[in-house]
């Protein structure tokens, strides 16, 4: 009985680790990485569509990890 709990929570753990060093790459890329470094390492060409990644990355992306979290969390609970 106690290793299938044990699995239970580990894999909750590994799946919580994961999510949370998304979020820390997500907060660098869209918050902390300077806009000129940013743009030359994705070799974004059209304005637009660098314009859509970085709101995506600024805002979409840390959200939807947080939601992610907070679900894989209340799954256990």
């Amino acid at each position: 009985w106690g290793v299938a709990r044990v699995e239970l929570i580990f894999e909750t753990l590994l799946m919580v680790w994961g999510l949370v060093i998304c979020l820390i790459y997500a907060v660098f890329a869209g918050w902390v990485m300077k806009i000129s470094h940013l743009r030359k390492a994705m070799g974004f060409s059209n304005e637009l569509f660098y314009n859509v990644w970085r709101i995506a990355v600024r805002l979409v992306l840390p959200l939807s990890i947080l939601i992610a979290i907070v679900a894989v969390i209340g799954q256990v609970l």
